[in-house]
């Protein structure tokens, strides 16, 4: 009977252990399970990082836009401030002129006063002397003569003297602006001559292209509309080897029309035209090729 109970008992443990081990084919369609959703996670999670790379792409491209035109928009404010500076010199080189003639008037008119205090000083001992001695009266009146035509010489120098001047500082201001223009067209003429010369060395104008598929952040450009009806069109080329800078009337040539483009050579990559209303096409060159390196397409109304 005991041995028996031995057996039982050792039976029921061989059960027991029986009943609490798993299933190997259930635990390995359950690790299956889990290594499939595991997959799916990483599957997931590698979408969202490619979506996330994508994103973090495009505003590195925004952050380099806005970095360029922050650089460019620091070049203008400079030019501008260095204009104002200039005029603020030209202004205060006025104002000394005009100082200076003031003080030059203020002196004249002291000079006109002492004169005029001489002259009636003569007067009074003339009109003494004419009653002791004529021939002394009369050499005093031709004196007091002599001063008055000396009076009279002065008020007129001091008339001549100031209105030139003042003519002179008023059309100083009034021409400034013409003075300027004036400058800023010979300064594009001489650009153009420049670019022309540097066209004619790669084969004239005809021989450029115009390719249109280039990067389309090359090319930049900005206008302004000018009082004689036209467009100040100031235009900026992101390639260092930029040289020169040709406009095509795109307009004409669609009408068929033969009309001589736009030239400049380029100063840190900036040209400056001055266009009437259109369509053009704005292409950047170098001096070593007739491929255009920069492109855009411009409507100016």
């Amino acid at each position: 009977m005991s041995t028996t109970f031995c057996f039982e008992e050792e039976r029921e443990k061989i059960e027991t252990l029986f009943r609490f081990t798993p299933d190997p084919v259930t635990e390995n369609k359950k690790l299956k399970e889990e290594v499939m959703t595991l997959q799916e996670v990483a599957n997931q999670n590698f979408e969202i990082a490619n979506i996330n790379y994508g994103v973090c792409m495009t505003y590195d491209e925004k952050i380099k836009e806005l970095t360029e035109s922050i650089q460019i928009l620091e070049k203008e404010n400079k030019e501008i401030k260095d204009k104002c500076t200039k005029e603020e010199e030209i202004k205060e080189g006025l104002d000394q002129e005009i100082t200076k003639l003031n003080n030059e008037i203020a002196q004249l008119r002291e000079k006109v006063l002492f004169l005029n205090d001489e002259k009636e000083k003569l007067y009074a001992e003339n009109s003494t002397l004419k009653t002791v001695n004529k021939d002394q009266g009369v050499e005093l009146q031709d004196q007091i003569s002599g001063l008055q035509k000396s009076d009279e010489e002065k008020d007129t120098s001091i008339q001549q003297q100031n209105e030139p001047k003042q003519e002179g500082l008023t059309e100083i201001n009034e021409n400034r602006p013409n003075e300027t223009k004036k400058l800023e067209k010979r300064i594009n003429e001489k650009k153009t001559e420049e670019a022309m010369k540097i066209i004619e060395r790669l084969g004239g104008i005809k021989a450029l292209t115009k390719k249109t598929n280039t990067d389309p952040n090359s090319m930049h450009w900005t206008h302004n509309p000018q009082e004689d009806d036209l467009f100040e069109v100031i235009t900026f080329c992101n390639d260092k080897t930029c040289s020169f800078v040709v406009v095509y009337n795109l307009q004409a040539e669609m009408n068929g029309e033969e009309v001589q483009p736009y030239c400049q050579t380029t100063e840190s990559n900036f040209s400056v035209f001055y266009l009437p209303p259109g369509i053009y096409e704005i292409c950047a060159y170098n001096d070593q090729s007739l491929e255009n390196i920069g492109y855009s397409k411009a409507v100016i109304n």
